[in-house]
């Protein structure tokens, strides 16, 4: 369940940053972040002119306006994080992710230009968030250490495609990323931040896959998705929102402790189910975020 500190984000739409046919649709649909994207969609020729198509689009956004606007910028080893966050840090930007986070450094060198951009432009320092992409074993095994970097980082991101290169898996299913997500949830409830990210779905056709993968993901501490495609946003948002009997089962769980606390009973048995403490918080979890998604008043 997403912390209350940060806004609601079920979907993350990546947009590459040099397609002006994508750009000028991608804040049209139904995802609540949009990701413009800098890095592996952009050759490397075309950086600097996406650099600059990407910073003309954030000048017409607002901080706080959904869709919420988020840059992957490149991997600071390329050597122009310092031109891409001079472009992009503007009031319309709400975060960047960083790629293939492997150490604290990594976020060091992108967050010291970060404060420099911040205090040019006259904003609070710290405004500017990080999402840090996982796409190694390297990033896993370093995600404590990452995440101590920088009060920016709001969460993690996985990286499916990139780490299942990294560590030689042949036909990746959900089981073959079971250690590394379960490990991201784990570090991220540890230190208080975001539930991770799941990766993107590459397959566009299949609508099944896609809601199977998200499920798996969430029923194991992930919320939210990354998507590359608009027709993807509908599943990923209906997966991380909670359905009407899931909410009616929270309220019932919720009152029926409350009755139980007027008996002076910790616990109460409700159809058959033993509700404590620990579950009424899940169901009160349930209830906060649909109230944030407009559902409940």
């Amino acid at each position: 369940m997403p912390n209350e500190f940060f806004p609601i984000i079920r979907s993350h739409l990546y947009g590459p940053g040099n397609n002006v046919k994508i750009l000028d649709k991608i804040f049209d649909t139904e995802a609540d972040a949009v990701v413009l994207d800098l890095e592996d969609a952009v050759p490397y020729d075309q950086k600097k002119l996406a650099r600059t198509m990407v910073s003309e689009i954030i000048a017409d956004r607002s901080y706080n306006s959904r869709p919420y606007t988020f840059v992957r910028i490149n991997h600071p080893n390329l050597k122009i994080t310092e031109e891409e966050i001079n472009l992009i840090v503007q009031d319309g930007l709400f975060g960047i992710r960083i790629p293939k986070v492997e150490s604290a450094e990594d976020i060091r060198i992108v967050e010291e230009f970060l404060n420099a951009q911040e205090a040019k432009c006259g904003m609070k320092n710290g405004r500017i968030k990080i999402i840090c992409n996982i796409e190694s074993s390297k990033g896993i095994l370093s995600a404590a250490n990452i995440l101590q970097a920088s009060d920016r980082i709001v969460g993690f991101a996985f990286g499916a495609a990139d780490f299942a290169e990294d560590i030689n898996i042949w036909k990746p299913d959900n089981f073959s990323f079971l250690y590394p997500k379960s490990h991201l949830v784990l570090v991220s409830s540890a230190f208080a931040v975001q539930p991770p990210v799941d990766s993107v779905f590459t397959d566009l056709n299949d609508e099944d896959g896609l809601r199977k993968s998200s499920l798996f993901a969430k029923n194991i501490g992930f919320f939210g998705r990354s998507a590359i495609h608009p027709k993807q946003i509908s599943i990923i948002n209906d997966v991380y929102t909670p359905s009407s009997e899931e909410i009616t089962k929270a309220q019932s769980i919720i009152n029926a402790l409350h009755n139980a606390e007027k008996q002076n009973t910790g616990a109460v048995n409700m159809g058959g189910d033993f509700v404590d403490i620990a579950i009424v918080k899940k169901a009160e979890g349930i209830i906060n975020l649909s109230k944030s998604l407009g559902i409940i008043k």
